[in-house]
C-alpha cells in the first residue's frame, strides 16, 4: 500500500480506478487525486458462486478467511470518491454490504453485431469468457427442454478458447 501511494503521488494520474476485489485492498485517498471503484461483482467475498466447487477443506477456509477480509475490506470502501456499478441489481449489493451509493453505468453493447441469422424468432445471450461465468448451467437446462419450447437460438458472447470446445459439447 505504501509503494503505491508513492508511485501515485510521483505520476499524478488524473483518477485513481480500482477495478474489482482483491484491487479493493489497495484502496487509499491519494491527496486530491479522485479514487474510483468499479466492481463488477461481489460475490467473491458475499457468495458461495464460486467457491461451491472447492474441496471441503478450502471451501470452509475461505469461508472463514473472508470473514476477516470483508470487515477489512469494509473499512477501505470509505476512501472511494465514487463507485460505479454496472447494473441496478449490483448497486442493491453494494448499498446493503457497504452501505455506500453507487452510480448505475450499463455496459454499452452494439446489438447489430447479435441480429439473428434469421432461422429462430427469439435468442438468449449469455457470456462465457471466463468459465466463472458457468454458461453451461444455460445449456443444460436448455438441453431438458421439450422441442415445442426451444424455438430460440443461444448466442454465446466471449472467446475462451479452451473452454469454448467443452461448451459445444451441448
Amino acid at each position: 500500500r505504501k509503494k503505491l501511494h508513492k508511485i501515485i503521488l510521483k505520476e499524478k494520474p488524473d483518477i485513481v480506478f480500482f477495478n474489482n476485489f482483491p484491487s479493493t485492498l489497495w484502496a487509499q485517498k491519494f491527496d486530491n487525486i479522485p479514487t474510483i471503484c468499479y466492481p463488477h461483482d461481489i460475490e467473491l467475498l458475499y457468495g458461495n458462486t464460486y467457491i461451491q466447487n472447492l474441496n471441503k477443506m478450502q471451501y470452509w477456509l475461505w469461508k472463514i478467511f473472508r470473514l476477516f477480509l470483508r470487515s477489512y475490506e469494509k473499512t477501505l470502501w470509505k476512501n472511494f470518491d465514487l463507485i460505479i456499478s454496472n447494473s441496478k441489481f449490483t448497486s442493491k449489493n453494494i448499498f446493503k454490504e457497504y452501505g455506500r451509493k453507487s452510480l448505475v453505468l450499463h455496459p454499452g453493447t452494439n446489438i447489430q453485431k447479435f441480429i439473428s441469422n434469421g432461422n429462430k424468432e427469439r435468442a438468449i445471450i449469455t457470456f462465457a469468457s471466463q468459465k466463472s461465468q458457468n454458461p453451461e448451467i444455460l445449456l443444460q437446462a436448455v438441453s431438458n427442454l421439450n422441442d415445442d419450447d426451444s424455438n430460440f437460438e443461444i448466442w454465446i458472447i466471449g472467446d475462451a478458447f479452451q473452454y469454448r470446445t467443452k461448451l459445444t459439447e451441448y
